[in-house]
């Protein structure tokens, strides 16, 4: 297993509230946020920007990741909206703020707004 699926396996504990809310059994859950955090990562390389929000988007639904708002951050970064990219990549960091990479974007970019 990759590093990603590690940290986002310890996000996703069994026992949260959010994933009874959505009605899957927590391993399902796990299984399914990270299926779709790839698949979105997938369409990305793609430049299929659409499909990969809306997978990213479903992956959100079920937990809140910081990858998961990394990777929306990338997307709207992409299509030139900073306003929203800066806001995600802000989730990403209150939900795991040793991601470095994620840090250095935002002070790139408040940077080039100066």
């Amino acid at each position: 297993e990759d590093s990603m699926s590690e940290d986002l396996k310890r996000q996703l504990e069994p026992n949260d509230t959010e994933l009874q809310k959505v009605g899957l059994p927590p391993e399902d859950a796990t299984d399914r946020v990270l299926s779709d955090i790839r698949k979105a990562q997938e369409a990305l390389y793609k430049n299929d920007l659409g499909n990969a929000e809306k997978l990213v988007r479903n992956s959100l639904g079920i937990k809140e990741t910081a990858e998961g708002f990394s990777l929306l951050g990338s997307i709207h970064y992409i299509r030139k909206d900073k306003a929203r990219a800066v806001d995600s990549w802000k989730r990403s960091l209150e939900l795991d703020p040793n991601n470095q990479d994620v840090r250095e974007m935002i002070f790139q970019i408040d940077r080039l707004e100066k």
